[in-house]
């Protein structure tokens, strides 16, 4: 099983080709969902690896970025959760892909989250906003 995808998008982030805390965690969680659809995994093992492996590269990508984490913490939680039900590392590969689709669908409830939060900041933002004030950003702002 390959991580190249996850590792390029890991660059991608620590060159700054990738930048914005929002950004970053979409694209990255975006891209771990699209390799957990096209990958196969023979046991919950392989499942496990192939998720901690991308969390990791992905995390030390930008160990500054919160929203990232957060999104993999849900992965993570998603997988520690079914590896608890499912004793047996060695589960056949239908129910490995059942529990692959209950990651994705956990990273996708992060990443709509997101999305929801990107459409709301700006109207409470603009609510704050009185004639005449200075605004001062910072960073991504």
């Amino acid at each position: 099983m390959s991580l190249d995808t996850i590792q390029k998008i890991s660059d991608d982030i620590r060159s700054i080709t990738i930048q914005g805390a929002t950004n970053i965690a979409k694209v990255a969680l975006e891209t771990l969902m699209q390799e957990l659809k096209t990958h196969k995994f023979k046991t919950l093992e392989d499942l496990d690896t192939f998720v901690r492996e991308a969390s990791k590269l992905l995390t030390d990508a930008r160990p500054t970025e919160p929203m990232l984490f957060n999104g993999l913490k849900a992965a993570l939680a998603e997988l520690k959760a079914q590896s608890s039900k499912h004793k047996d590392k060695k589960i056949p590969s239908l129910s490995t892909k059942h529990l692959t689709l209950n990651i994705i669908k956990a990273l996708k409830t992060y990443v709509l989250d997101i999305q929801g939060e990107e459409k709301i900041r700006p109207a409470i933002g603009a609510k704050l906003i009185k004639n005449k004030m200075n605004i001062m950003t910072h960073c991504h702002s």
